[in-house]
C-alpha cells in the first residue's frame, strides 16, 4: 500500500485481488474500477480512493454521454464504494439492517411518507450504531453528517443532510416522543430584505399607489400607455422593498422613510446605490442596474412632477441619478455571459444532435412501458414541451398556460397555436401553424398521457397533479432543465430555448433577423440583432469563404495543354546567347 501519498484506486485494485471474495465479485468490483478511470481519463493511479473527493468528480459525469444506462452507472458507483471499503471506513449507500423496536414506533408516528423515506437510513444508522432515541445527541447528528460528507458516494450529499436535518427538526416540534435534539439549518444565503411591518405604512401606502397606477388600477389617472402583467408588478414591488432594506442598512433611519420621495432623494439615492455596489464586492450587475432603473421612473413619474421644481431641475436630478446608474450598470449588449457559455455547448453536431431529437428519444422510452406512472408523465411533459417549444419557441409562462382550443386549435389538418397580444409579453399576436409531426406527437399526448391524468372539467393542456389545475411552470422548467441535462449533458434551462433555436438558426441563414423577429415576436428586429451579435459569425464565415473559393475557381487561368516547359539554369542561358559555356571554351557544332 501507499504511504504518504495516500491510497489510490489502484491500492484497491490491488487490494481486492488479496481479499476471500468470490470471482464474480472480484471481477465486478474491478470493471468498476476501470469505469471510473475510463470516465475520467485518468488512470487508476491518479484517482484518490477518497469518497469525498472522488464523488465531487462524479457529479460531472452524465450517463447517457458515454453510452452508459443509469442503472449501470449506479452499479459502477456502487461497487466502487464496496471496493474502497475494503481499504478504509466508508458509509454504504443502503442500509439493509433492521431498525430497534424504539425507532420503529417513533418512525411509524410520522405520517408523511417522503418523511419517514428521509429520516430511515438516519433511524438505521443510529439503530447500528446501538443508540437509542433517548439517548441521542447533538454529537450523534453531527457525526452521521460528517460521516455522509466524507464517506459517502451520494449524489448532492449537502442536499442530503439539508432536507434530512429539515424534516427532523419538523418531527421534534409535532411528533410525540421524538427526541427533543435541534441542529439549526444553515442558511443558504444571507437575507437582504425587512420584513414590510417595520416600515411606516405611509411607505407601503405610496407604493402600492404607484404600482397600482402602472397597471392601470384607475382609468382616470395618467399611467403607461400600456398598464403592466401582475409579474411585473412583483418585480417593481420587490425592487422598492429591496431598496428600501438597502436604505436601513446604508444607515438612514427606517422613521424618515414616509414616502417615494424619501427614497429617491439625491442624497439617499447616491448613498444607497453605493452601498449596494459596494454590498456585492463592487460587481457591476444587472440586479443592481434594474433597481436602480425602477428608481429612476419613480422619480421621473411619480416624485417629481409632484415636487413644484422646474423642468431644468427635474432633468438635472434625473441626469445625476442616470450617471450613477451607469456606473454599476454592466457594459452588455446582446446576451450574458452566461447564455454565451451555455450556447458554446451547441458548437458540436454530436449535442446539437442529441438535444434536437430528445423528444424522440423520451417517447420511446415511455412507449417501452418500463417507467412507473408518476415518472411516465413527467417524462411526457418533457416530450410535449420540448416539441412544442423547438417549431414555436414561446416563453414559458405562454407555454404552461395552454388552454385546449383556445390557444391549441384544432383544424383540418393539424393544430394552430394561437395567444393574443394581452397574453404576449410585448404585447404581439403569436401564431403558429404546427408541423405534421408536432401534431402526432400532440394526439399521443391527448390520448395516451393526458386521459390518464384528467380528473375533472379542465382544458389545461399540462396538468398538476390534482389532474384538473395547470402544472406549476416552476415544476415543469425544473423538469426539463433535470431531463435535458440527464439525457444530453448540456447545461439548460426552459428560457434558453429561444436563445438556442435562433443560434441555430442564424448558424444556418447568417442574417435571418426578420424571419426570427417574426417567429419570436419581436417587433424590432434591432433587439435581435443585439441580442445574437455574432450568433451567425461562423456560418458567416463560412459562407463567406465558399463564395470567395467559388469566384476564384470561376475565374482561375485554363492550364495550356503539352508538357510545361523545362526551366534552364543560368548557364544554359549564357551559352544559347553566346555560344560559349562558362568553362570549357567554344561549344562543338554538330557533325565537327
Amino acid at each position: 500500500m501507499s504511504g504518504s501519498r495516500g491510497l489510490m484506486l489502484a491500492d484497491v485494485l490491488e487490494a481486492i485481488s488479496r481479499q476471500e471474495l468470490s470471482p464474480t465479485v472480484k471481477r465486478d468490483m474491478a470493471s468498476a474500477l476501470r469505469k471510473v478511470g475510463s470516465l475520467l481519463g485518468r488512470s487508476l493511479q491518479e484517482i484518490p480512493a477518497d469518497p469525498a473527493r472522488l464523488n465531487a468528480r462524479f457529479q460531472s459525469i452524465v450517463p447517457s454521454v458515454h453510452g452508459i444506462s443509469q442503472q449501470r452507472w449506479a452499479n459502477v458507483r456502487s461497487l466502487t464504494l464496496k471496493a474502497i471499503g475494503l481499504v478504509r471506513p466508508v458509509m454504504p449507500g443502503r442500509r439493509m439492517n433492521t431498525m430497534t423496536s424504539a425507532w420503529q414506533v417513533i418512525l411509524d408516528r410520522v405520517e408523511s411518507q417522503s418523511a419517514r423515506f428521509r429520516l430511515g437510513p438516519l433511524c438505521r444508522f443510529l439503530s447500528e450504531e446501538g443508540i437509542e432515541p433517548a439517548a441521542v445527541t447533538t454529537d450523534h447528528l453531527l457525526g452521521y453528517r460528517d460521516r455522509l460528507l466524507n464517506e459517502s458516494i451520494r449524489s448532492k450529499p449537502e442536499l442530503t443532510w439539508d432536507s434530512l436535518l429539515w424534516q427532523w427538526n419538523k418531527a421534534v416540534r409535532e411528533i410525540e416522543g421524538f427526541p427533543q435534539v435541534i441542529i439549526e439549518r444553515a442558511q443558504r444565503r444571507e437575507r437582504k430584505t425587512l420584513d414590510e411591518a417595520e416600515f411606516l405604512p405611509s411607505l407601503l401606502a405610496d407604493r402600492d399607489a404607484w404600482l397600482d397606477r402602472l397597471q392601470g388600477e384607475s382609468f382616470l389617472d395618467e399611467g403607461p400607455i400600456h398598464a403592466v402583467s401582475s409579474s411585473t408588478r412583483k418585480t417593481r414591488a420587490y425592487q422598492v422593498h429591496y431598496f428600501a432594506s438597502a436604505s436601513v442598512r446604508a444607515g438612514i433611519d427606517v422613521g424618515s422613510l414616509k414616502s417615494l420621495a424619501d427614497l429617491v432623494a439625491d442624497d439617499n439615492f447616491e448613498k444607497v446605490m453605493r452601498y449596494i455596489f459596494d454590498d456585492q464586492s463592487r460587481k457591476k450587475s444587472s440586479h443592481l442596474a434594474g433597481i436602480g432603473g425602477a428608481m429612476i421612473a419613480i422619480a421621473r413619474h411619480w416624485v417629481l412632477p409632484k415636487s413644484g421644481l422646474s423642468d431644468i431641475e427635474c432633468q438635472t436630478i434625473l441626469s445625476r441619478m442616470r450617471f450613477i446608474v451607469s456606473r454599476v450598470s454592466p457594459e452588455q449588449d446582446g446576451l450574458t455571459e452566461k447564455n454565451h457559455e451555455r450556447l458554446m455547448q451547441f458548437e458540436s453536431d454530436e449535442a446539437i444532435g442529441r438535444f434536437l431529437n430528445l423528444p424522440d428519444t423520451l417517447r420511446a422510452e415511455i412507449d417501452k412501458n418500463k417507467l412507473p406512472i408518476s415518472q411516465k408523465h413527467a417524462v411526457a411533459d418533457v416530450v410535449l414541451a420540448l416539441e412544442i417549444m423547438l417549431v414555436a419557441p414561446v416563453r414559458m409562462k405562454n407555454l404552461i398556460g395552454i388552454r385546449i382550443d383556445k390557444h391549441l386549435v384544432r383544424y383540418r389538418d393539424g393544430y394552430m397555436l394561437v395567444f393574443e397580444k394581452a397574453e404576449v409579453k410585448n404585447k404581439t399576436r403569436l401564431q403558429f401553424k404546427l408541423p405534421q409531426p408536432t401534431c402526432e406527437v400532440i394526439d399521443w399526448y391527448l390520448k395516451s398521457i393526458r386521459s390518464e391524468r384528467v380528473k375533472g372539467d379542465t382544458d389545461a393542456l399540462f396538468l398538476g397533479e390534482d389532474g384538473i389545475q395547470p402544472k406549476a411552470q416552476s415544476s415543469l422548467a425544473n423538469q426539463l432543465s433535470k431531463k435535458v441535462y440527464e439525457k444530453t449533458g448540456l447545461k439548460f434551462n426552459a428560457h434558453l430555448i429561444r436563445h438556442v433555436t435562433s443560434f441555430l438558426y442564424l448558424n444556418e441563414v447568417p442574417g435571418g433577423h426578420h424571419v426570427l423577429r417574426l417567429v419570436l415576436g419581436h417587433k424590432s428586429v434591432d433587439m435581435l440583432q443585439r441580442a445574437y451579435t455574432g450568433a451567425e459569425t461562423k456560418s458567416a464565415h463560412h459562407h463567406f469563404d465558399g463564395v470567395i473559393r467559388g469566384l476564384r475557381d470561376r475565374h482561375a487561368q485554363p492550364a495550356k495543354r503539352g508538357r510545361p516547359p523545362k526551366s534552364e539554369s543560368l548557364d544554359q542561358v549564357r551559352a544559347r546567347q553566346t555560344g560559349f559555356l562558362p568553362d570549357h571554351g567554344r561549344l562543338k557544332k554538330r557533325g565537327d
